[in-house]
């Protein structure tokens, strides 16, 4: 096992050395395994990946590489073929003038002509040579099947796209409907008065859940807004029978340990079930501890089941506490109507992963369907591995849970990108993780799907710049061949 790990770390450490040159370099099983590098000068961040319907995969994120050094960000959209190989790139937005942008979401569309992504735009205002981010919008693009635009919308919510704005929309999540159009979930400031306490603490309320519901050309059909007082932001979306549930870290008000003059806050995991024809609130729930500080990452639903599975860290904001759970991941399961059904921590406090001693920051989830009628389904995870020592960078990390969200995998979480400032070489930090999910691929002459393997994306800061990669193990979260 020690070989293995130190097989695929000196990999990633050749592939960092020559990134720059965008060369391809994979283990020789690239069939099963591959590390691809996307990008150029400059930074990039990779957010989002889908499988296409040739098997290849299509990645956004986001890039400052294509204008100049000082340009804002433009969307970023990578097309490859199965083994990672790049078949087309495209960059769209303003980066160099007027708009920053930024790509979050990117879907396969149900009738093959193409591709929706959806991201933030914010206006950039210049007074006296200084440029500053103003007015934010949502913004969505629906592209061809050669990434082409086909048609831009932006999502503003009576205003105009200027400075000096007075609200500010960011998107973190959208799906298509099966019955057409799309739901998407971020955050606003544009925030709901009429939640308990806004009177007392509107001064402190700056952000809230955004659920938008839109038509199959982007138009706005009904936008709704829930929270607490303080600062709330969606993580996902579900899409049920009549219903969209909601994921969020939400700011609350902490009774214990602040007063009515001087209010502390915590963050819980809150799930919002929303009603799919109007957008009205059907419940709500949050999830949390004392003095604990969750973060969402994302969610998955089990229709089968009738279950959301969540993926959250608890944030670590003072390492001298040294707090139970501080730095963990918290796996949270809940029925369709919010109600609780089991949590597991993992993590440096709590075990779990037999090989977990720093902290860890909540990717994306992603069902497992079993392979075996009958049996349920797991689950495999994306993170950040956060190295607190400064001789090393973050790495990327993938884990695979069990129905009842025990580590598989003998207990190991899979970690790729370390890398030592000892001899020379560089820590490769602010790495970030995004979409995880399972390759499944059909078996010849049966209707039955065999898994192939897995597949992340991300930001991994690789010798002298940060880059898209895109990272595919085989079954059992690695890049050799399982002996």
């Amino acid at each position: 096992m020690i070989n293995k790990y130190f097989f695929a770390s000196c990999m990633l450490l050749l592939l960092g050395l020559s990134a720059c040159k965008k060369e391809n370099i994979s283990p020789s099983n690239q069939e099963d395994a591959f590390v691809k590098y996307y990008g150029h000068v400059n930074d990039q961040i990779g957010k989002d990946v889908k499988e296409t319907t040739d098997k290849g995969f299509i990645i956004l994120g986001s890039s400052n590489a294509f204008v100049n050094a000082a340009s804002y960000n433009d969307f970023y959209l990578v097309k490859t073929d199965s083994l990672g190989n790049e078949e087309w790139s495209k960059t769209f937005g303003d980066g160099s003038n007027g708009y920053e942008e930024t790509g979050h979401r990117v879907l396969v569309l149900s009738d093959e002509s193409g591709y929706l992504v959806a991201g933030n735009r914010t206006t950039v205002v210049t007074v006296g040579g200084q440029s500053t981010l103003d007015a934010t919008y949502i913004v969505l693009y629906k592209l061809d099947l050669e990434g082409n635009v086909v048609w831009e919308k932006v999502l503003l919510n009576g205003s105009t796209l200027s400075s000096s704005e007075i609200y500010k929309d960011f998107v973190y999540d959208i799906k298509e409907l099966p019955d057409g159009g799309f739901v998407l979930a971020g955050e606003t400031t544009d925030v709901y008065i009429g939640k308990p306490e806004y009177q007392d603490y509107q001064a402190l309320d700056k952000t809230d859940v955004l659920l938008m519901r839109l038509d199959l050309d982007g138009n706005i059909i009904w936008r709704s807004v829930r929270g607490f007082v303080g600062e709330d932001r969606a993580a996902s979306v579900e899409v049920l029978n009549g219903a969209y549930m909601v994921t969020a870290t939400a700011e609350k008000r902490d009774e214990q340990n602040g007063t009515p003059t001087n209010p502390n806050f915590t963050t819980d995991i809150l799930v919002i079930r929303f009603r799919a024809s109007s957008g009205s609130e059907v419940s709500q729930q949050s999830f949390g501890g004392q003095d604990m500080f969750l973060v969402a990452g994302g969610s998955c639903y089990d229709s089968l089941n009738a279950r959301i599975t969540i993926l959250s860290h608890v944030e670590n904001r003072d390492p001298t506490r040294n707090e139970v759970n501080e730095g963990d991941l918290l796996l949270l399961q809940v029925d369709e109507g919010v109600g609780e059904i089991q949590r597991r921590y993992l993590g440096k406090t709590n075990g779990g992963f037999t090989n977990t001693t720093e902290d860890l920051l909540a990717g994306s989830i992603a069902l497992v369907p079993s392979e075996v009628a009958g049996n349920e389904p797991s689950f495999v995870i994306s993170a950040v591995y956060q190295y607190d020592d400064a001789n090393f960078g973050d790495e990327l990390a993938m884990a695979k849970v069990g129905p009842n969200l025990t580590p598989e995998w003998d207990g190991e979480i899979r970690q790729f990108g370390r890398a030592s400032v000892n001899n020379g070489s560089q820590a490769l930090a602010g790495n970030q993780a995004g979409t995880v999910m399972p390759i499944r691929e059909l078996v010849p002459g049966t209707t039955r799907r065999e898994l192939k393997g897995y597949l992340m994306t991300g930001t991994m800061n690789v010798a002298t710049n940060a880059m898209v990669c895109l990272i595919k193990t085989n079954n059992e979260g690695l890049l050799t061949p399982v002996d």
